[in-house]
């Protein structure tokens, strides 16, 4: 409907528009990407045919080893059949920040199997009646491996550089933030760092009697 509307009262030489396929999360909501993909393919970087495409692939967020480690996924993982559209050279992120050489530059992938355990838990924990991870729901199964991660980020110490400073220097509780796809895990992975004693504040738009304590004292 919007996509009518716009096209009747439009004319093709002031009509804008900004998207990005890789991105459109909305089909849930109805929305359909291949509106926008029709004409990301009929437009060209010269404006020959049916409008200008100008690619915004530069990226000033995140660092160089990043953006590498993101595009070698995606290089592989994504083209017409999966995800709509072919994850090229244009679609590429491209460096657009500077930030200082960084002391440790790799990029971890970590992968929860929540399918067969790859190695058979020995029968003595089992019979100790340890919770097998296999059987936790996803959020509390990623909070884990988070706390695990910190743990070894802070025991390495892992080095990050201080901005008042100028200097490298150990990483802290401080330094680190979790963004999630997904607010309502929040509580969750809130929950499940303080198990494993890691100090943790989010910003939620929940009221005040859904916060941990008081949800408790309620409880109690």
């Amino acid at each position: 409907v919007q996509e009518a509307i716009l096209s009747l009262i439009s004319r093709v030489t002031n009509l804008f528009m900004v998207g990005d396929v890789k991105q459109s999360i909305y089909r849930f909501r109805l929305a359909e990407p291949q509106l926008f993909l029709s004409r990301y393919k009929a437009f060209t970087p010269t404006g020959e045919g049916a409008g200008l495409r100008i690619n915004l692939a530069r990226n000033f967020r995140s660092r160089k080893e990043v953006l590498e480690g993101v595009n070698y996924l995606f290089f592989q993982l994504m083209d017409e059949e999966v995800g709509e559209m072919a994850y090229d050279d244009q679609a590429a992120l491209r460096v657009g920040a500077a930030y200082p050489p960084s002391a440790s530059p790799e990029v971890d992938v970590l992968v929860i199997n929540k399918g067969d355990p790859v190695e058979k838990e020995d029968e003595e924990q089992r019979e100790n009646g340890e919770q097998e991870e296999e059987e936790l729901e996803t959020a509390q199964l990623e909070a884990r491996l988070i706390a695990r991660k910190i743990k070894e980020l802070l025991a390495q110490p892992y080095q990050v550089l201080d901005k008042e400073k100028k200097v490298l220097r150990p990483v802290t509780y401080r330094d680190m933030v979790i963004l999630m796809r997904s607010m309502p895990w929040a509580s969750v992975m809130m929950e499940e760092l303080r198990e494993a004693g890691i100090p943790v504040y989010a910003e939620l738009s929940t009221g005040y009697f859904e916060a941990v304590e008081v949800s408790t004292m309620l409880s109690l």
